[in-house]
């Protein structure tokens, strides 16, 4: 429970941050990082509206920030999430 609320306060002001500069925030949807790989971090800021990615999820040079809550998965993130991202820029 303590993991779920973090995620959507931190969704809440966010989104309405990315809003005021032309984006929006995603909660636990893909990121288009290669052929073989869509990771789905808690939150992303990308640009543009919801329906601008009706048929294509962001890629990573689009995002403009990801955010892992990382509470109960602290360890698991910092050793596979985080090189993953950085790989992918």
């Amino acid at each position: 429970p303590r993991h779920a609320v973090t995620i959507r306060l931190a969704f809440e002001s966010l989104d309405r941050l990315a809003q005021s500069i032309g984006g929006h925030a995603r909660t636990e949807n893909a990121i288009d990082v290669g052929p073989f790989d869509l990771p789905m971090p808690d939150i992303a800021l990308v640009p543009g509206a919801v329906r601008d990615y009706l048929t294509a999820h962001p890629t990573a040079a689009q995002v403009w920030l990801v955010v892992e809550i990382a509470d109960p998965t602290l360890v698991t993130d910092r050793r596979v999430k985080v090189p993953f991202y950085a790989r992918a820029g």
